[in-house]
Parts: C-alpha cells; sequence; structure tokens
C-alpha cells in the first residue's frame, strides 16, 4: 500500500491516494502475496511457513515453496500496514469537480438553519449554523466518510466568512451522526483562535481547550490505536501537538470537515482545500507509541519495563511485552519509549543527553530510572529523583537510533517492526532474532510481512539521485518541468515521475536485479498511458508494457548486471500525465 502527497512549483497541490497493491481476491481473510529473486512475480494464494529457511504458498491449485533467502517480499495476512479499507476515494485534487460517494453531508444536533456544502475543484465550501457546541448535544454542520485503522487527516483552511465573525471551522471525528455521540474536534476562527473539544463519554457534556494560535491555518487530526493527536501549522510543514486524548473505543468510524457559526439564525461559511488522508504505514516523520530500539526496530503497545537504578551501560532490565510476557533488555538496546506519536525530529532534537518529552514541550533531562505501569522515574541532572505520570509525558529519549544492516525486515500484525538477522522455527514458535540482540518468539498468525532487509535490498531512495529534464528522445518534452519527489518510508515509497523527466541512481556494490511496481498517477490526465524505460550504464536495457490511467499497480523486474548507474524515464504521448514508481529497490 502506498501514499504520495505531491507539491509543484506553480501550484501547491496535495494529493492522498490509497494505491491497493495487494488485494487478491481469493483470500480476503489471509490474503498472500509472495514475490521471490526466482521468477519475480507477484504469486498469491495463503502463505505459510514450514520451517525457517521455507515459506509455503498454497493457491487453488498447486503448492509453491520458496527460499527465504530469496524472498523480496511475503504478505501474510491482510493487516495494519495494508490498509485495503480505504478505495481511491480517498483522492482529491483541484481538478475534482465530484466528491466520492462515501462522502456524506448532515446537520448534527438541532440547528436553526440547515447547512450545507459543495464540492468543486478540490473545494470544499460549507455552511452551518450551531450556537452552542459544549453541553451534552451538539450543534454544527458535518460532512465526512467512514474512517477505519490508524493515520492521519491533514486539511487547509483556505477561507472563513468575515460577515459572521464567530464561525468555527475544523476536523472531527466522530462515533456517529447523534447529537451527543463521542467526537473531538479541531477548530479555528478568522481571527486565529483555536479550540480543541471533546466527549469521550455518550451523553456527558463535551470538555473544551482554547488557545491563541495566529496565523495557522492548517490542522491534522492523527489517529494511532486509542490515542488521538491535533496538530496545527502555520505552512504545512512544521506541527505543533496542541491536544493528545485517550478514547475508550479505538474506531471512531467517522472523519469529516465541520462548521459552526455560534450564532443563532445565522450560517457560517468557510472554504477548506488540499484534503489528505496518510495511513499510519506512510506516515514519514512519526513513530507511534512502543518502545523504539536503538537498531530501528520498534515494539508496539505501551512501553512497560523495568530497569535498575543505575546509569551503567549494559545494566540489564526487563521489557514487558504482552506476546512474550517479561523478556531481559540491555541499557545499551534502548533508545525511547514513546507514550504518544512522536515526530522523529522531536526524539533527534533531544540528543545525546537523553530525556523526558513532556506534553508542555519541556525536555527532563536526566538518566530513565524506572517505567512501571504509569510511573516514569528519573535521576534529574537538575533536581534529583522525579516520578512523572506517563500521562504527562510525550516520550523518553535514552539514546539515539542507529540502524543496523539487517537480513529480514518483519512486521507483527501489532504493529511492530523487527529488523532480523535470521530465524528458528518449532512448528508451533518462530523464534525472530533481532540484529538488536533480542529474540522474540511468536504464533506464525502473528507475523504480518517479510521484505528483504538492507543487506540484500538497496532502496533507491536513500541514493544520491539526480534529476536531468527534458529528456532527449522523450515525448512530450516539458517546457516548465515539475519536479519529482519521494513520499514514503521504507518499503512505504513512492517517486512522482513527470513525463519527459529523467531520474539517475548510483548503484553500489554487486546488483542482480531491479524490482518496483508502476502505475499511472491518479491526477493525470484522463486515457493517459504510459511506459517507464530503465537505463544500465546509460545503454537502454529495458522498457515496460504500456500502463493506461486507472490500472491496477503493475510489478516490475528486470536483470542489471554490472550496472554503475540506473536511469529511469517516465514517457507519455498526453501532457501532464505523471508515473509512480512504488518501492524501487536494487537487489544485490
Amino acid at each position: 500500500m502506498g501514499i504520495f502527497h505531491y507539491t509543484s512549483d506553480n501550484y501547491q497541490l496535495k494529493i492522498a491516494a490509497i494505491l491497493c497493491l495487494l488485494l487478491p481476491s481469493l483470500w480476503p481473510l489471509h490474503a498472500g502475496t509472495v514475490v521471490s529473486l526466482d521468477d519475480f512475480q507477484e504469486n498469491e494464494g495463503k502463505a505459510s511457513m514450514l520451517d525457517q529457511n521455507t515459506l509455503r504458498l498454497d493457491t487453488n491449485s498447486t503448492v509453491a515453496k520458496y527460499n527465504l533467502s530469496r524472498i523480496l517480499e511475503a504478505d501474510f495476512h491482510e493487516s495494519t500496514f495494508g490498509d485495503s479499507e480505504y478505495p481511491l476515494d480517498c483522492f482529491f485534487s483541484n481538478s475534482s469537480n465530484a466528491l466520492p460517494s462515501s462522502w456524506v453531508g448532515q446537520d448534527i444536533g438541532h440547528v436553526d438553519v440547515p447547512g450545507s456544502f459543495s464540492f468543486n475543484g478540490g473545494d470544499f465550501v460549507l455552511a452551518g449554523n450551531g450556537p452552542l457546541q459544549t453541553g451534552t448535544d451538539d450543534q454544527l454542520y458535518f460532512v465526512g466518510r467512514p474512517w477505519k485503522g490508524d493515520g492521519q487527516w491533514t486539511i487547509h483552511i483556505k477561507d472563513v466568512d468575515e460577515k459572521t465573525p464567530g464561525t468555527e471551522v475544523g476536523l472531527s471525528v466522530r462515533d456517529s451522526f447523534e447529537a451527543e455521540s463521542l467526537h473531538l474536534d479541531l477548530g479555528t476562527t478568522k481571527d486565529g483562535g483555536g479550540v480543541v473539544r471533546a466527549r469521550r463519554d455518550a451523553g456527558k457534556k463535551a470538555g473544551e481547550v482554547g488557545f491563541s494560535w495566529g496565523a495557522n491555518e492548517w490542522l491534522r487530526l492523527t489517529r494511532s490505536g486509542q490515542n488521538i493527536s491535533a496538530s496545527v501549522s502555520t505552512d504545512g510543514k512544521q506541527w505543533d501537538v496542541v491536544d493528545q486524548r485517550d478514547f475508550h473505543s479505538a474506531d471512531i468510524p467517522w472523519i469529516g470537515i465541520y462548521v459552526i457559526s455560534h450564532k443563532d439564525k445565522v450560517a457560517g461559511k468557510a472554504v477548506v482545500d488540499q484534503v489528505s488522508f496518510t495511513p499510519a504505514s506512510a506516515i514519514r516523520d512519526s513513530i507511534p507509541p512502543g518502545t523504539l530500539l536503538r537498531n530501528g526496530s520498534l515494539i508496539s503497545g505501551f512501553p512497560s519495563f523495568t530497569i535498575p537504578a543505575s546509569g551503567t551501560d549494559g545494566v540489564v532490565g526487563r521489557l514487558d511485552w504482552p506476546k512474550n510476557g517479561s523478556i531481559p533488555i540491555s541499557i545499551d538496546q534502548l533508545a525511547s519509549a514513546l507514550w504518544y506519536p512522536t515526530l522523529k525530529s522531536v526524539l533527534t532534537d533531544v540528543g545525546a543527553q537523553g530525556g523526558a518529552i513532556l506534553k508542555n514541550g519541556d525536555v527532563l533531562s536526566g538518566n530513565l530510572q524506572k517505567i512501571n505501569g504509569y510511573e516514569v522515574v528519573i535521576n534529574s541532572v537538575l533536581s534529583g529523583i522525579r516520578s512523572c505520570n506517563s500521562k504527562d509525558v510525550v516520550a523518553y529519549v535514552y539514546q539515539q537510533v542507529v540502524p543496523q544492516p539487517s537480513n529480514y525486515e518483519v512486521r507483527l500484525l501489532d504493529g511492530s517492526i523487527l529488523y532480523a538477522k535470521d530465524f528458528a522455527f518449532d512448528k508451533i514458535h518462530w523464534i525472530i532474532n533481532d540484529n538488536s540482540g533480542l529474540s522474540v518468539s511468536f504464533t506464525p498468525d502473528e507475523i504480518a510481512q517479510i521484505f528483504a532487509g538492507s543487506i540484500r535490498a538497496q532502496a533507491l531512495i536513500n541514493s544520491d539521485w539526480k534529476i536531468s529534464s527534458p529528456v532527449t528522445g522523450s515525448s512530450p518534452a516539458l517546457s516548465n518541468p515539475q519536479v519529482p519527489c519521494w513520499i514514503g518510508p521504507w518499503h512505504d515509497q513512492v517517486m512522482v515521475l513527470p513525463a519527459g523527466v529523467s531520474v539517475e541512481f548510483p548503484i553500489k556494490g554487486k546488483a542482480q536485479a531491479l524490482a518496483l511496481r508502476i502505475t499511472v498517477s491518479p491526477d493525470s490526465p484522463p486515457g493517459a498511458t504510459m511506459v517507464l524505460r530503465v537505463l544500465a550504464n546509460n545503454k537502454e536495457i529495458y522498457k515496460t508494457p504500456s500502463v493506461a490511467s486507472g490500472e491496477r499497480p503493475r510489478f516490475v523486474e528486470t536483470e542489471i548486471t554490472d550496472a554503475q548507474n540506473l536511469t529511469l524515464v517516465a514517457d507519455t504521448s498526453v501532457a501532464g500525465a505523471k508515473i509512480l514508481i512504488i518501492d524501487p529497490l536494487v537487489i544485490h
């Protein structure tokens, strides 16, 4: 599953498109796709393990066996990483004039003036009444769509009607359209006032927190399990978290935009654009709650471990992991403990000194002594032993992450990511030997995906790539070419490559093959068809079959023996078309 956002120099355009890469219809409960160096095909069926070295794939008519060391990708289940419940109707662009059918608009509670909305050219134009919002019954106008799973929604407030000064517009998640339902609102008014409003118990009075945020015009809600965080930004790039709430239900099924006039018998109006959705798997800069190890592995869930009261390297503590009980862990293996989704940049800003990042943005420097349930104990340089409630702590940083090469990347259904050296298998449990030094045991049905690790697969996003444009012989030539961009972390990468643009990648070491997926960008002109040309050492070695707009992403592989550099070129006969290059890897 991939997600991309794109910004050009000529106009600002945010795209949110869920690309259903792996949606096999034969196995709706245990979807499996295996790609191996043996055939470079997307083989679909039910994947399972025979032993620590062999993977089995059952289809309707055959049983295939694969050596695990030859696997590029194996998907065992519809998982939290698949986000398959999100179809292409999450896509918006400035050329869109029709809202997908899954979106609905409705007044919530008793209002004096019926609300309305229109959708044109990527803009939501909303009008809504509702004088009160902090009682037991909501009054507002809401337009939204169903939402399942983790991820984040972002909107830009384009305009708020000055004729009704109190008009409030923003993002909202709701349990239902009932006036007393669970909800969380993040809104703003014309004068820059901000508000977070939440009801965590149905039928109870909603609580409200106000704040001043000046010129912030960007709003974002992020859900990770039971936690929903609210963030604001002045430019859509740098974000400040203004509130975080835990809800009893992790499945609040509606997300949308709301508007309130805060005035009797008058409808306030607002315009919202650049609506985008990013599933959890593609949120580049945020790490979900869990225990982050120094090698980059993430153990998902509420962090709970006990460390002896000593800062000596190598001191062994206990990590309480529900799936594995209490397991020993060294201080050297820990990087951070995260109670809330946290930006990578925030963890990095703490530096080598370590300390607790508090909700108010302060950092309490000191050595971690213990994390036990909700209690966090820190030996502060300035104030000695300090005990904090973990509800007031966003994250604790012990040391910075130093990624280690791995043979495999393993993703679990609970959201954990492990970078493995190898496996053991006893027909009942898998033992994953993580390169952090931890060895953890799981039943086979807890494993979501296995990928080739960084030792065997070079992600092209990490290479020193460069652009040359326009390309001689490509059609059409671009008088004002747009710049390619990358979106997504490891194994969720997408490059948006406009027609007539070439991108060159240096290749390190001895490579065997290039593997990737391609599709035509959803915002390309209707009927656009494209091909991708592959050049090795400046000589064309492969040209893909034509891919048409609307087609499912196509898997592409080609041998690239002795290649020192690769060049990818997007070609089309339709001006303005773009091709999406998904998960490009060089296999060693």
